[in-house]
């Protein structure tokens, strides 16, 4: 753990530009410290929702604030932190959700008690994120993408590969499991747009019924 915060000084100017440290620290320390009375992750699918094709998983949102699905494809798909930088995995080129860990970190921000209905998506392809910190880091610090990319850079380095890691060039089009989703930068929560992909998708629900697949 000490080399991960020492680490993050170093990583921090990457995902969240010049903005403080204090915001992405409070947003982890919710998730480990944080009031989760109530707060759920199910796997019996109440909304039937993981019966459409390539959901791993959704909020439940009006159903149930609190409440996070996890659908069968999650299960056979997300790898466990001891592959990290296994199996062709780059941070630069591949899905936050390739790691059960990063998955349910995304989820549990969704639910209000979490992520205070703050943290969202404002961007989500590495490079997309990258020049969100460039641009605009006040909204990097509670960008759901930017918050993974950070936790996997840290976790990657320290552990998966001591003092290496496996970040390596961004590149569009080298890899099977680059990620899909295209959305546009924005400090401004009201001006998020929607991500959309032709490709095969991972499919959620926000608050607003809007849906988000990566």
């Amino acid at each position: 753990m000490p080399k991960i915060i020492f680490f993050a000084g170093e990583i921090h100017p990457i995902y969240f530009g010049n903005a403080s440290t204090r915001e992405p620290i409070v947003w982890f320390d919710k998730v480990v410290n944080g009031d989760k009375a109530g707060v759920l992750f199910r796997c019996d699918d109440p909304d039937g929702n993981c019966e459409q094709d390539g959901w791993g998983g959704h909020w439940r949102g009006e159903n149930a604030t609190s409440e996070t699905v996890i659908c069968p494809l999650s299960y056979s798909t997300r790898w466990p932190l001891e592959a990290m930088c296994g199996h062709g995995y780059t941070i630069a080129n591949s899905l936050t959700n390739c790691y059960f860990a990063s998955d349910l970190l995304h989820r549990v921000y969704h639910v209000p008690k979490i992520g205070e209905e703050t943290v969202e998506h404002f961007a989500g392809e590495y490079n997309e994120c990258l020049e969100l910190s460039k641009t605009h880091p006040e909204g990097a610090v509670s960008n759901s993408h930017s918050l993974q990319y950070f936790a996997l850079e840290a976790y990657a380095f320290d552990i998966g590969v001591p003092g290496e890691g496996c970040v390596v060039k961004f590149e569009p089009t080298s890899s099977a499991v680059v990620a899909s989703q295209t959305v546009t930068p924005t400090a401004t929560r009201s001006e998020l747009v929607a991500v959309t992909s032709e490709a095969a998708k991972e499919c959620h629900t926000h608050a607003d019924s809007t849906e988000h697949c990566s």
